[in-house]
């Protein structure tokens, strides 16, 4: 946090978490991307073709998620933001 930064009606506090947790959201969803990147499995690895389907359903996943937070308005408030997105933002988060 920077000196001086504020947001009316929001302590620094909350602020600091507000901005952890975004940055956390960021790098499950580059950590998610990285696992579920294209892989050719070998066509005698049953289990290579299970794993593929499943990065592909995640890939799937995370180009909505993608989407819906390029869709926020420049307008809208922040924490109208973290409200509308607080649901997706915790099934994206990874508990490893």
């Amino acid at each position: 946090m920077s000196e001086g930064l504020f947001i009316l009606g929001l302590s620094p506090a909350a602020i600091s978490e507000m901005c952890k947790g975004a940055v956390q959201c960021g790098t499950d969803f580059h950590r998610l991307s990285r696992f579920a990147e294209a892989r050719q499995p070998k066509s005698t690895d049953r289990f290579g073709v299970v794993l593929e389907s499943f990065r592909s359903a995640i890939r799937k996943y995370l180009q909505h998620y993608e989407a819906s937070i390029l869709s926020i308005p420049s307008s809208d408030a922040v924490l109208d933001v973290v409200n509308a997105f607080q649901k997706a933002m915790n099934q994206l988060r990874l508990d490893l």
